[in-house]
């Protein structure tokens, strides 16, 4: 039988994601199992939420369900954003565990983690990680952690066909970060973007349109229109109309992750302001790390000159970025295909939930360890300096999982 579908599930008329491919379904179940899904949902997070509902059309066959206190299955799986290795401490290890496109905290910024927290990550025992760029998998190998370069699963979004790009049209994007940025100094970034904006407008000829990606960003990005008198995208909690909107700009200019994530899921050449190591790192895969500059660097007058660069190059950056996305829109896709292959061989036993009594008895034997990381670190530092500490937990650790 010949459907169409949008590489792993069921194409609709009004799906914008992935891309539109005729193949063959040997066989076409309901929806009927449930699998726990780890990402940053309910923040007015736009990058989180697109995740998540990318993540739901990739896995149609099963039900992927947002669930920290109790698995719904014995199946889990972290759907993007950079989790690792800090969730180990908010989310219990499940007897079968994934990653998808999930991201790593990059120790040049946030410093090198307690190595309990690696050990966190190592108990999870993934059957297979995916990871959104090749420092997250450089940094994995260092810790002895194997995984695979798949890119992020926004990448699998796609605009209307019938959009057509105007020149003078740029998107903008700056947010802030709670202060955790490279150079710690929103308020500069602030002041650089008006810059950039009235620059932008009277020299250029341009026409830039502020996007805020988190609710977060709303204040802080209509004191920018106020002072550089442009407009914001107000429909930017509608993820189709972002991606669409982005589709019609000529460049983006962006500071959030996911702001670049879209833009190169649409073709459309950027530059990326990069507040954190992630955003180099995913410029690097898209061939565009001559045009990221970090926000402690920023200026009006550099991102201009870059700007300048980018469009003089615009064609071949943008050949480039086609390549470079239909080969992790590849990875992508065959990933997914890999994980719903091992789902379906593992016992049958995938699809119960842990009971209240096994899901409280696995909380005891994680939590304790948690509970000395979070509150007596001192005391799990010197523990840590034992060597009678490894036999000690590997006794533990097997207890604990007779609960699984």
């Amino acid at each position: 039988m010949l459907f169409w579908r949008t590489t792993l599930y069921y194409y609709q008329p009004n799906d914008i994601y992935l891309m539109h491919k005729p193949i063959y379904i040997l066989d076409v179940r309901p929806v009927e199992k449930r699998i726990t899904y780890v990402g940053w949902l309910g923040y007015g997070n736009v990058g989180d939420e697109a995740l998540f509902e990318v993540d739901k059309k990739v896995f149609n066959r099963y039900e992927l369900l947002p669930s920290l206190e109790r698995p719904v299955s014995r199946i889990t799986i972290f759907g993007g954003g950079t989790l690792l290795p800090h969730w180990g401490l908010t989310i219990l290890p499940n007897k079968y565990n994934y990653v998808y496109g999930v991201g790593v905290r990059n120790p040049i910024f946030w410093g090198n983690p307690h190595p309990f927290l690696i050990d966190l990550a190592k108990r999870f025992s993934f059957r297979y990680i995916g990871v959104r760029d090749k420092t997250s998998q450089e940094i994995l190998r260092k810790w002895g952690i194997h995984s695979e370069v798949i890119g992020d699963p926004c990448l699998l979004l796609e605009s209307k066909s019938n959009i057509k790009k105007k020149e003078n049209l740029i998107a903008l994007n700056v947010g802030t970060a709670g202060g955790e940025l490279w150079g710690h100094n929103e308020d500069q970034i602030s002041k650089e973007t008006v810059n950039l904006c009235k620059f932008l407008k009277e020299k250029h000829a341009y026409y830039p349109i502020l996007i805020p990606f988190s609710k977060n960003d709303i204040d802080y990005t209509k004191r920018i229109s106020e002072l550089a008198n442009v407009d914001i995208f107000e429909n930017w909690q509608n993820i189709e109309e972002i991606v669409n909107f982005i589709s019609s700009c000529h460049v983006l200019i962006g500071e959030k992750l996911h702001s670049i994530v879209l833009s190169a899921s649409t073709y459309t050449p950027f530059i990326s302001l990069e507040y954190r190591p992630k955003c180099r790192a995913f410029s690097e895969l898209m061939g565009f790390s001559k045009y990221t500059i970090r926000t402690d660097e920023m200026s009006s007058g550099r991102v201009i000159k870059l700007l300048d660069e980018l469009i003089v190059n615009w064609d071949r950056m943008r050949s480039k970025l086609i390549e470079n996305v239909e080969t992790y829109r590849k990875k992508l896709r065959e990933a997914a295909t890999k994980i719903m292959w091992d789902i379906r061989s593992l016992p049958d036993d995938k699809w119960s939930a842990p009971s209240l009594l096994q899901n409280r008895m696995r909380s005891i034997f994680y939590g304790a360890d948690v509970y000395l990381f979070n509150h007596a670190n001192s005391v799990w530092r010197a523990w840590y300096t034992i060597p009678i500490r490894r036999p000690v937990e590997c006794c533990c650790s097997l207890i604990g999982s007779k609960f699984m």
